[in-house]
């Protein structure tokens, strides 16, 4: 991915790997994402499965 974006996404040292700035605004971006369809999931669920109950209504005679 870093080749395809020309940024290094990752700093590599011999025992750690961290993100770079590019590497956490690309998290950033991806949590943003991952959200929307979570949320694009739940809305067409919600159209599939509408909720069902039972209303009552009261009426006052005048």
């Amino acid at each position: 991915m870093e080749k395809s974006l020309g940024l290094r996404l990752l700093e590599r040292t011999h025992n750690q790997v961290s993100l770079t700035d590019a590497g956490r605004r690309l998290q950033e971006e991806a949590e943003r994402i991952i959200q929307a369809h979570d949320a694009a999931l739940t809305a067409m669920e919600e159209i599939r499965s509408p909720q069902r109950g039972t209303l009552k209504l009261g009426v006052q005679g005048s």
